[in-house]
């Protein structure tokens, strides 16, 4: 049995009352990607090619930055079929790989590597920037199949 005169009771306007925040924004950070109509990517855009609105009212852009060193994540797809294994294809593909991660990405970029053979695919490793345990990773397949 239970006594509703002893259970609290809230008004309606406490359930329906809303928290507001007001806050003020002084600079906006858009990354931007360009390509043409073919896919390639546009390089060499400046300050004066872009133009931002707010509203429908032009705004001034104050900061312009060509950023080529943004982070970057990678997926790579190795074949570890068999077929691999013939005249050192595996491992010249690793050694690729290696000189890949060692010499052209940066500290901040990320990669995964999946490997797949007979139709089946495994993530060998998922996302890091840790060379090294890549480099293990990669020291360790083998081909099958």
């Amino acid at each position: 049995m239970i006594n509703v005169s002893s259970l609290p009771s809230f008004s309606q306007e406490t359930k329906n009352k809303k928290t507001s925040h007001t806050v003020a924004v002084s600079a906006i950070s858009i990354a931007v990607t360009v390509q043409d109509k073919k896919g390639r990517y546009i390089n060499d855009l400046t300050k004066e090619d872009f133009s931002i609105y707010e509203n429908n009212e032009k705004r001034n852009l104050t900061y312009f930055n060509h950023d080529f060193k943004a982070p970057l994540s990678l997926t790579v797809l190795l074949d570890v079929s068999g077929s691999m294994a013939i005249q050192d294809k595996l491992k010249e593909s690793k050694e690729s790989l290696k000189y890949l991660t060692t010499f052209l990405l940066n500290l901040h970029d990320e990669f995964s590597l999946l490997i797949f053979a007979d139709g089946e695919v495994e993530v060998a490793m998922n996302f890091s920037n840790n060379k090294n345990y890549f480099s293990n990773v990669l020291e360790k397949t083998e081909a099958y199949g």
